[in-house]
């Protein structure tokens, strides 16, 4: 018997699991081939292979702008079988060019495609809505106050509830998150700058609305290490146990490929497209502080190459324990490491195009290069038997 929303949330139920999804566009294709084969080597341990749900094993699933729409999809319920066809459908409509506009000085992409279809299979579903069946954690970045925004469906977070009225003023501080829809909460996550408009949200009904933009430019482009701040900090209300042999993270990534410029061709770039490379670094560059930290803290199996200086933090640890069991899944967008892993050969030229996140047309063969990766680097033995809590 699956265990109920409540139950993946409560802390008196251990040991936990938790899935991170990364942000990268039509590249998030990639963490669905990922999906499948950890979906069906967990099916396979049930007495019903066909009713398994990635929401039935992870308490808590959250992700940042494209993984935060598959975050949301499988925290409903739905197979990564289901997922995908989705997320074909809606590549399809989200990144197609708006009928006017001057470049530079309107988005790329108009965002009626997405808000439509997002209607279509969210409806007006809030935060608390009973159709979640699992933990769900969904990251974004308000511009108008310049804080990242975590938010998730648990009851015992800070601002869940409406607050009582200010007592000198009879104004309402906020709107409690359980009342957000989940579909708005998605658009904010998803409007990334330059290619979608900023998501409004009202916060405080007598005040102007928050500003939101893609969570891609908050430090959680990959949310891992927010996720597992989530489980500990006291603040955020999960109050999970820390420990390996209580707490499991997967995180999974949308193809990792280090944004590197020639000085040359970068002295006579367009300051906005200078900007755009900047701004790409930049979360780059945040993805690997988060794997480094992870690693540091954690039993890591197959740990991933952070640098040369680092190399892969094999045999160090801060501490005296492991905080939690840690695995890290992606494709490095990289000819050689392809080759090494599948029989695939893959050139230069073609990881460059591979590598456009709005690009619908690279979907089917990036996909199909993550499953062969998947089929070799996710292992049966990623998810020990003592995490086995349907």
């Amino acid at each position: 018997m699956p265990r109920s929303v409540a139950e993946h949330l409560d802390p008196a139920f251990a040991p936990k699991r938790i899935l991170s999804l990364d942000g990268g566009g039509t590249k998030g294709i990639i963490e669905i081939a990922f999906l499948e084969r950890i979906e069906s080597l967990l099916a396979s341990r049930t007495t019903n292979p066909g009713e398994f749900r990635l929401c039935h094993y992870f308490d808590l699933i959250g992700g940042t702008s494209t993984g935060a729409i598959i975050a949301t999809a499988l925290a409903l319920g739905m197979t990564a079988a289901e997922v995908k066809a989705l997320y074909f459908r809606l590549a399809q409509k989200i990144f197609r060019k708006p009928w006017f506009g001057i470049p530079g000085f309107a988005p790329r992409f108009h965002a009626r495609g997405l808000g439509k279809v997002l209607l279509e299979v969210l409806g007006e579903r809030p935060l608390e809505s009973g159709d979640l069946k699992t933990g769900l954690a969904i990251i974004a970045k308000r511009l108008d106050t310049g804080s990242p925004w975590v938010l998730t469906n648990n009851p015992r977070s800070k601002f869940w509830n409406d607050p009582d009225r200010d007592a000198a003023t009879g104004k309402v501080l906020h709107i409690g998150n359980r009342h957000y829809r989940v579909r708005e909460v998605l658009r904010a996550s998803t409007a990334a700058p330059y290619y979608f408009s900023p998501k409004k949200i009202r916060i405080v009904e007598t005040e102007p609305e928050g500003l939101f933009v893609d969570g891609s430019v908050s430090p959680y482009n990959n949310p891992s290490l927010q996720l597992f701040m989530l489980a500990g900090i006291k603040g955020y209300g999960f109050n999970w146990a820390i420990d390996k042999d209580k707490l499991l993270l997967v995180s999974i990534g949308a193809g990792g490929r280090q944004p590197k410029l020639d000085p040359v061709k970068g002295l006579k770039m367009a300051p906005v497209s200078l900007a755009i490379h900047a701004l790409q670094g930049m979360s780059w560059d945040t993805q690997v502080q988060a794997l480094q930290l992870l690693q540091w803290v954690s039993e890591t199996p197959r740990p991933w190459h952070i640098n040369s200086e680092v190399g892969t933090l094999e045999g160090e640890l801060l501490g005296d324990r492991p905080l939690l069991r840690f695995h890290r899944y992606d494709v490095k967008l990289d000819p050689q490491w392809i080759a090494q892993r599948t029989d695939l050969t893959v050139s230069e030229a073609e990881i460059v195009r591979l590598d456009d996140f709005v690009n619908p047309g690279i979907m089917q063969e990036i996909y199909e290069i993550a499953a062969k990766v998947a089929a070799s680097e996710v292992r049966s033995d990623d998810f020990p038997a003592s995490f086995n809590v349907f």
